[in-house]
């Protein structure tokens, strides 16, 4: 969970006594939890995210068959709750900056819904 990581990372600086320059990275679903860190702000002083998932329903319903519907599984079938989970729904909170890679032939998390969020981050 995102206020986990946010707690954990909060919990480094306070046991060594100071802040050094820090960094958040994650793939796939850690891309997710990076990327709403992102919107959080903290902490840190950027994210790094490859492939990373940018909405949890879209992503269910274009990714492979071993994959479809597993965040449904994780967070629940409710529209709602999979909206508020999904950093393409905070980007206009981004508070630290970006570096996201993805490859176009990624079958788990489909590239066009990278770009989607890349293109509204740039809007920010």
């Amino acid at each position: 969970d995102v206020a986990d990581i946010a707690a954990g990372i909060t919990s480094v600086v306070q046991t060594i006594g100071y802040r050094p320059p820090m960094f958040v990275e994650g793939g796939s679903s850690g891309g997710l939890a990076a990327l709403m860190l992102a919107a959080r702000g903290g902490e840190f002083d950027g994210v790094i995210a490859h492939n990373p998932v940018t909405d949890i329903a879209a992503t269910d319903q274009r990714t492979h068959r071993v994959e479809r519907h597993y965040s449904q599984w994780l967070v629940g079938p409710d529209a709602n709750e999979l909206e508020l989970r999904s950093p393409i729904t905070h980007v206009s909170a981004i508070k630290v900056p970006l570096l996201i890679t993805q490859g176009d032939a990624d079958v788990s998390v489909p590239a066009s819904l990278t770009r989607r969020y890349v293109e509204a981050a740039r809007d920010f």
